[in-house]
């Protein structure tokens, strides 16, 4: 079995923390998944190639964290237990795009320098002579998903005398990338208690290079309901479902149609919702408009003779001076982003509910073939 430190959950939310650039910061905690109110981890050290602010631009974007509780109990102890989460692919982010290309085609030069994967193995290296000039020795976690995954697998093959365990989601894998001598340690099972991968039967991503040896276990699950999303759904980090005990659910489509339907009418309920709330706040938006420009027709009315010596240019100075430089007491512009933002809502759960009556037409139509196929045996 692996070697895990954390449950799948817990794994799981370390995964989608460093998606967010506000755990990129040293002392940052981060909240325990089961209970929101609990601090579990504080970020030790972390990686912000973003390539802004003269930062390199690799895009690797990484955090170091450890335990609260072992900090606590293991203070004054020569062994310091860490995790390190990578994020993935941003699609938005060209360096990214990159290294994915580099991990599908097998190319050597996604471990060359300067590579997010180099600069992984390196931050691993100097975090682990860090810790050895204050007479420490580490022991490593290594957890992401997707290009995060790919990266944490190489940075374990990398460092078998450092690295515990890789718990990964959805990573493609990287063993065309390894030297011989590693891809011999794969082969020949060197890391199977080390290393495990979930990934969405669906998914295309966290599936690729899968024929290639991979050196820990492989656990594919069936989410349909994801996978009737697109291999995007079935890819997301929040497609997983998890158990009680905090494992991975392999048959997460326990989900039955009557629960669909209600799922479906709950969502349709928040766009409903949604939609009434934008159209009270266009009625207001355009009740202001309406007024502010009642006033500034009624004082340009009185120009030249309740308040003669004023033109109508000045009246319009007035109006930027009591406006603070806005020209108007309305701003119309933050009325649209916030219009904009109630109809991206109304949007999103719409198409939700249409992905989840599709999956459900899905689903009534393998249910019909199968009752065919058993009426016809």
């Amino acid at each position: 079995m692996t070697k895990e430190k954390y449950t799948h959950k817990e794994y799981n939310w370390l995964d989608q923390a460093v998606y967010s650039d506000e755990v990129l910061y040293k002392e940052r905690l981060i909240y325990d998944p089961s209970n929101l109110k609990v601090a579990k981890w504080e970020v030790k050290d972390f990686i912000n190639n973003d390539g802004k602010n003269g930062r390199n631009n690799s895009g690797l974007q990484s955090i170091v964290v450890e335990d609260v509780k072992d900090f606590k109990t293991n203070k004054n102890s020569s062994t310091v237990e860490l995790t390190i989460a990578y994020r993935g692919t941003q699609p938005d982010k060209f360096a990214d795009l990159v290294t994915d290309v580099n991990i599908h085609t097998g190319s050597i030069q996604g471990a060359l320098k300067n590579s997010q994967f180099d600069q992984a193995d390196k931050q691993l290296k100097l975090l682990k002579e860090k810790y050895e000039k204050q007479g420490k020795k580490i022991v490593v976690h290594v957890t992401g998903h997707s290009l995060g995954g790919a990266i944490s697998s190489y940075v374990a093959y990398k460092n078998p005398d450092t690295v515990k365990s890789a718990m990964t989601f959805s990573a493609p894998n990287v063993y065309s990338m390894m030297s011989p001598d590693i891809q011999k340690q794969i082969r020949d099972g060197f890391f199977k208690d080390r290393m495990q991968n979930i990934a969405n039967k669906h998914d295309i991503i966290g599936r690729m290079n899968e024929k290639a040896p991979y050196g820990g276990r492989q656990t594919i699950i069936d989410n349909k309901l994801m996978g009737a999303l697109g291999f995007l759904g079935a890819h997301d980090i929040k497609s997983f479902v998890f158990n009680n005990s905090g494992s991975v659910d392999t048959e997460p489509i326990k989900i039955t149609p009557h629960l669909i339907k209600k799922a479906i009418g709950q969502y349709r309920q928040v766009a409903s919702m949604y939609e009434e709330k934008l159209k009270a706040q266009t009625k207001i938006a355009n009740d202001l408009e309406d007024a502010e420009r009642r006033v500034k027709h009624e004082f340009m009315a009185k120009v030249g003779t309740e308040y003669r010596g004023i033109t109508q240019g000045e009246v319009e100075q007035i109006f930027v001076y009591t406006t603070q430089g806005n020209g108007t007491f309305f701003n119309r512009a933050a009325s649209n982003d916030f219009q904009k933002e109630f109809k991206k809502a109304i949007d999103e759960a719409n198409n939700f509910a249409s992905a989840l009556e599709h999956a459900l037409s899905q689903m009534n139509e393998t249910d019909h073939l199968l009752s065919r196929v058993s009426y016809i045996n």
